[in-house]
């Protein structure tokens, strides 16, 4: 995984529920690649262009949702995400990971 991972552990969480969501699995079957291969391509995709303070502010919000709330925040639908209210950095990162794994 990422050399920054064990620092942001919390980011992780939400890339198993987007990945799971999204079929992730299948693309591992298939031999694209493997999961933790897959959900490193979608944690790089997510912090892409942030710094240390932007991921902590990311790990601190994400620490304090409760499962629920975290698997609505990623795979919900659109209104049940805003009543989360998760600051725009956060769904920002969250888009990112999920558009940024390929197969390639």
């Amino acid at each position: 995984m990422l050399e920054f991972e064990p620092q942001y552990p919390r980011l992780t969480q939400p890339l198993g529920v987007i990945a799971a969501d999204n079929g992730d699995h299948h693309a591992e079957r298939l031999g694209h690649a493997g999961q933790g291969t897959l959900i490193e391509r979608r944690l790089r995709a997510g912090a892409e262009g942030l710094g240390a303070f932007e991921l902590e502010e990311i790990e601190t919000f994400l620490a304090g949702l409760s499962r629920e709330d975290l698997d609505t925040l990623c795979t919900g639908e659109e209104t049940d995400r805003l009543a989360i209210d998760a600051p725009v950095f956060v769904e920002a990162f969250l888009q990112r990971a999920f558009e940024g794994v390929g197969h390639g």
